[in-house]
This record gives C-alpha cells, structure tokens and sequence, in this order.
C-alpha cells in the first residue's frame, strides 16, 4: 500500500522536505478519474526505483494547488530533494491513462539512470 503525506499543507511540505526521492500522486477524494487511477498507481509501485506517495488535496483553497502548479487532479509529481523534476497531469475528460503514466516513470527512469535534471516539463 502505497504511504500517505500530510493532506496538511505545512505539514505535507515538511515531509517532502525530508525525502530524497519520491513520485508524488495528487488526488482527491471526490475526483473519479483518481479512484480509476489509484490502483494503477499502486501497481505499478510494486517495480518502481523510487518510492511513491499519495496526498489529498481536496479543498479549493488548499495552497499546494498553486505551490506545486497542481491544475487537475490526478497529477503525479516527481520530486528529489523537494524539487519537482517531472510531471503527469490527467487528461480532460480522460484521465490518466496507464500508457502516460509508463511514459512518466521511463522519465524519472531516465533522470535516475543518467543523473540528468530537467527542468519541470508537462505532458
């Protein structure tokens, strides 16, 4: 079962802090597309190099949907060091589709493999 960060904002950035690396799903509770996309998340955990973490963020004014530019939900976050380096974002009316969300981790993959440290990009 993947571990659960703060849905505190504070207190979610704090634990962030403390990470050297993670892959960070942003979710809400009322949020279809993140029910249909949760078990797909903790699938493919099981192989991962990096740790993953999930987080709510279910209040319009919760700060991290600007902090961390969260503009839809889900959003997958990978961060080192509290840095986000990369970034999946669902689809309008699709969702997060498995096949993106290979495509995410061959990224953070590539950037652990080689050590490389692009700058935020969206896909």
């Amino acid at each position: 079962m993947t571990e659960m960060l703060s849905s505190d904002a504070p207190t979610f950035d704090r634990e962030l802090s403390q990470l050297d690396r993670a892959v960070v799903l942003f979710r809400a509770t009322w949020c279809g597309y993140c029910a249909t996309f949760l078990p797909n998340f903790q699938d493919e955990e099981v192989d991962a190099s990096v740790p993953f973490y999930e987080t709510i963020i279910d209040e319009d004014e919760d700060p991290r949907w600007d902090t961390y530019g969260i503009e839809v939900v889900p959003t997958v976050v990978y961060f080192e060091k509290g840095e986000a380096l990369e970034r999946v974002e669902a689809r309008a009316v699709l969702g997060l589709a498995p096949e993106q969300f290979k495509r995410f981790l061959e990224r953070v993959d590539a950037i652990n493999e080689d050590d490389l440290h692009p700058k935020l990009r969206r896909r």
